[in-house]
């Protein structure tokens, strides 16, 4: 949304695209200086001017695409290939650029990085990166320092300096954070807390039972202090300091 005494920062050239869901989306040019964009300089695709605002230094590069309810506003970037659309947020100091996708409500701000060919329609905030083929799905929350990458599905939690990689999943309502590593092929689900300097790797999975007491809340298994988790092993059980499960 324009604010009062701010000067559009683009407008659409004649070339128009429809895309696969139907919607049409139109090229911009720019009509001012601003960060590093010249006026006249030709920008990606968008729906309509709700899709990027004309206020901050926002902007849709090269072939992005921003639309269906989506928004890129502040100083987000959207670059090269990257698609934008059903109702996702880019705000911030935010960039989302290569052949990544943002979509269903997702919401990236801050200095968080979206690249390469990744999914994200949870939320990406602070420093984090999600990059490679990794993907963040619906109630995900990557942020601080936290790196997501390689093919890592997420649903959860991973924020502090954790980094979850490989073909490691995510799933439920687990929190992997502080200096702690999930990767290769292991498998963190339900209500797990993995953290401090902790390693989950190989083939190994760590879950939490299903409660049978009503409606008591979940109890976290926690994975902690330096401990390692590898091989084959199935952990439901609190693994702490220096015990390992190998």
């Amino acid at each position: 949304m324009t604010t009062k005494n701010v000067s559009k920062k683009y407008e659409f050239t004649d070339e128009i695209h429809r895309i696969p869901e139907g919607k049409t989306v139109r090229r911009i040019r720019a009509l001012r200086d601003f960060a590093d964009v010249k006026a006249g300089d030709l920008g990606g695709v968008i729906e309509n001017e709700k899709s990027l605002s004309h206020d901050g230094d926002c902007w849709v590069y090269d072939n992005a695409m921003v639309a269906m309810d989506s928004v890129v506003s502040e100083n987000a970037q959207v670059r090269n290939n990257a698609r934008v659309y059903k109702s996702a947020k880019i705000s911030g100091n935010a960039i989302v650029c290569d052949n990544a996708q943002v979509f269903h409500n997702a919401k990236i701000s801050d200095n968080a990085k979206i690249c390469d060919n990744a999914m994200v329609n949870g939320n990406v905030f602070g420093n984090a990166v999600v990059c490679d083929n990794a993907q963040v799905s619906f109630l995900g929350h990557i942020s601080d320092n936290a790196k997501v990458s390689d093919y890592a599905h997420v649903t959860g939690r991973v924020y502090g300096n954790a980094r979850v990689y490989g073909n490691a999943c995510i799933y439920g309502f687990s929190e992997i954070y502080d200096d702690a590593q999930v990767y290769d092929r292991a498998t963190i689900s339900e209500h797990v807390k993995v953290y401090g300097n902790a390693r989950v790797c190989d083939k190994a999975t760590v879950y939490s039972k299903p409660r049978t007491d009503g409606y008591a809340p979940p109890i976290y298994v926690k994975i902690y202090g330096n401990a390692m988790v590898n091989g084959n092993q199935k952990i439901s059980e609190d693994i702490c300091g220096d015990d390992k499960a190998a």
